[in-house]
């Protein structure tokens, strides 16, 4: 468990600082953990036990087209592979339509992912940092609040909660 001086910690390192917290602290058996808004007002910083593992979050944003994408790799062949094989680590060069067709092709291969980011054709960003979070950036603070929502829907949290969260949290 995290307490509040290590998340700040962690963000100073990452140089997210100053950023504003939403409220939101979800039970450690959820899907997310925290999410916090970014000082540009545009942009959230979502807390999940290991991004890695959870990269099927991204189907969620399987109707916006990717623009550019930056994906470190290496393959792993789990036990069929010997212990004295190690494979480079790789950028992907396959490019891919929306995230939906990324997470399709990772099902068929044997890959460890190691860094991602996306750049949207609508300048929405979603990008891995220390493989706990991912920084989603939008393109103003109304997408960012439906976005919100949405995560927490797909977090189980139910609607009259979300409503009252965000409602309630103001911005200065």
């Amino acid at each position: 468990m995290y307490q509040r001086g290590d998340i700040s910690s962690i963000l100073g390192s990452i140089g997210i600082i100053g950023s504003r917290e939403l409220l939101i602290f979800i039970s450690m058996n959820k899907l997310i953990r925290k999410i916090e808004l970014l000082p540009n007002q545009k942009g959230i910083l979502v807390m999940l036990d290991n991004t890695r593992s959870n990269l099927w979050i991204l189907r969620h944003f399987r109707h916006l087209t990717i623009s550019n994408m930056k994906v470190c790799y290496q393959i792993n062949n789990g036990p069929r592979q010997r212990k004295s094989t190690k494979y480079p680590y790789r950028w992907m060069k396959k490019k891919f339509s929306n995230t939906a067709d990324f997470l399709n092709y990772l099902d068929i291969k044997a890959y460890d992912i190691h860094y991602l980011e996306f750049d949207f054709e609508n300048n929405w960003n979603i990008k891995e940092e220390l493989n706990q979070f991912l920084v989603l950036n939008t393109n103003s603070s109304i997408e960012r609040d439906e976005l919100i929502k949405k995560l927490l829907d797909v977090a189980g949290v139910n609607e009259n909660e979300t409503n009252s969260l965000i409602s309630n949290y103001i911005l200065s």
